[in-house]
């Protein structure tokens, strides 16, 4: 089955890649081919709806009272992106262009109605176009600077600070053509949330740690800096980790997240399905990658990364060669919610060895999958999914690594000290999006191979919310 690369290239290039020369296999422990059937909540959704707009908070607020009460919490404080956007459905611009200098805040208090609050500049809100419905769900603070510089640098008293007014700053509204319906309904909200404007960050976070109950002193923050801002609260406060925090809040998504994590995982497995049954011998990584990107695009999703063969980095390089098996881990994203895909793909008839592995994976994820439910802890998923692949008995290293999945590929907390990770050994949840990563990584067997796929922990068990056939991906 040898073909040039400059035919690997074509057939990359061609929309619908050459899908009815494209086999899919199935293959089981004696390495022959055989269909898969599934059925049930374990049917693969094929139509998963794509959200058009975000209706309502992704914030589970009912689970974050709980996780922060349980820990004695009584404010939490977000600067990193995908905090920000939990607690407020939006992403504002400076963190999207990668400025890391505390321009956009969000909190919430563990205390009173749940509301979280969204800390911006006039610019900062104009630009992020937050519709009217999902404002009134929100507070807003609105940042400028300092109406007196000097002055403001020299006050002592933290409600002085916190009520120290700020000057507007915003772009400028010219007459020479009208205004599209986009720029007046945006002036219109800036405007109608800039009655007043405070000073600076620092004092938009004062004010907050003000006006908030605090009974524990505790103050949850994703990033340490955020601790120098409240230097002048007059408040003798206790910090806390808030990533770890606000992880396990979002380890339970609320039935929007559920929407979009359905659609995400959908797309990211189509694109990558594509993605395998276009290539051909002689193909490059880049090729591959080139080829997941493409499809992405096509399904509104953001292509994050693609592993083959165990590569991750985009500048690594491999070439696809006839008969040799190799894995690919795709992860993209939709709205911020990740789909995580992993299978084993061959151009021409793979060994007997690997067809082996593939289906003593395969025979294992199937066991496994109908075990997933609410109570099982991390640790004795891990034992299971040992155990059943010793049952097949084939001798090869097996890693099993389940992980939830959500805003972060993994959006598991790190219990571990900096400069190591563990994670906790958490029981399943009803409403927990769940990967269960089963990669081979040992060499020398003619290839490598993986296999996972993405479920929702339901009170009844697994659904999964990717099209779980074509285990090994022939072509």
């Amino acid at each position: 089955m040898s073909m040039t690369r400059r035919s690997a290239l074509a057939g990359l290039a061609t929309s619908g890649i050459a899908a009815a020369a494209t086999a899919h296999k199935e293959t089981g422990s004696s390495g022959a081919a055989q269909d898969v059937t599934l059925g049930g909540r374990f049917a693969p959704p094929m139509n998963a709806a794509r959200p058009v707009e975000l209706e309502g908070l992704l914030l589970n607020q009912a689970r974050a009272q709980a996780v922060m009460e349980a820990e004695g919490v009584d404010l939490l404080i977000c600067s990193r992106l995908a905090n920000y956007y939990y607690l407020t459905a939006s992403e504002p611009s400076a963190l999207l262009l990668g400025y890391d200098a505390g321009i956009d805040f969000a909190t919430l208090s563990a205390h009173g109605d749940l509301r979280p609050t969204m800390i911006t500049s006039q610019v900062g809100l104009y630009f992020q176009g937050i519709p009217d419905s999902r404002l009134t769900l929100l507070d807003v603070s609105i940042v400028g600077a300092p109406v007196d510089p000097e002055a403001y640098v020299q006050l002592g008293d933290p409600q002085a600070i916190a009520e120290a007014l700020g000057k507007s700053f915003m772009t400028r509204r010219n007459s020479i053509h009208p205004e599209s319906a986009s720029e007046q309904i945006r002036h219109e909200v800036v405007a109608s949330e800039s009655e007043i404007i405070r000073a600076s960050m620092e004092a938009a976070l004062v004010k907050q740690v003000l006006d908030n109950p605090l009974p524990n002193r505790t103050v949850a923050i994703d990033d340490l800096r955020i601790r120098e801002l409240l230097e002048r609260s007059g408040k003798d406060l206790r910090f806390v980790d808030g990533e770890n925090l606000i992880r396990r809040i979002r380890v339970q998504k609320t039935p929007l997240e559920l929407s979009l994590m359905r659609y995400a995982a959908t797309a990211n497995a189509t694109a990558a399905r594509k993605t395998a049954m276009a290539v051909r011998d002689g193909a490059t990584f880049d090729d591959l990658r080139s080829e997941f990107w493409k499809q992405c695009g096509a399904h509104d999703t953001t292509a994050r990364y693609m592993m083959i063969d165990t590569l991750i980095p985009r500048t690594s390089q491999g070439e696809v060669k006839d008969g040799r098996s190799f894995l690919i881990d795709c992860v993209s994203t939709f709205r911020g919610y990740h789909g995580d895909y992993g299978r084993t793909v061959c151009v021409g008839e793979p060994n007997r060895e690997m067809s082996k592995i593939v289906a003593a994976l395969s025979n294992t994820w199937d066991r496994l999958l109908v075990e997933l439910k609410p109570g099982l802890r991390f640790s004795e998923l891990l034992a299971l999914g040992q155990k059943l692949f010793a049952d097949t008995n084939i001798d090869v290293g097996f890693a099993l690594n389940p992980h939830t999945i959500g805003l972060n590929h993994s959006d598991d907390e790190n219990i571990a000290s900096y400069g190591s990770y563990r994670k906790a050994d958490i029981a399943l949840e009803e409403n927990m999006v769940l990967s269960v990563d089963m990669p081979l990584l040992d060499s020398g067997l003619g290839g490598t191979a993986h296999l996972e796929d993405l479920v929702i922990i339901t009170k009844d068990g697994p659904e999964l919310i990717n099209d779980s056939s074509d285990r090994f991906i022939v072509v």
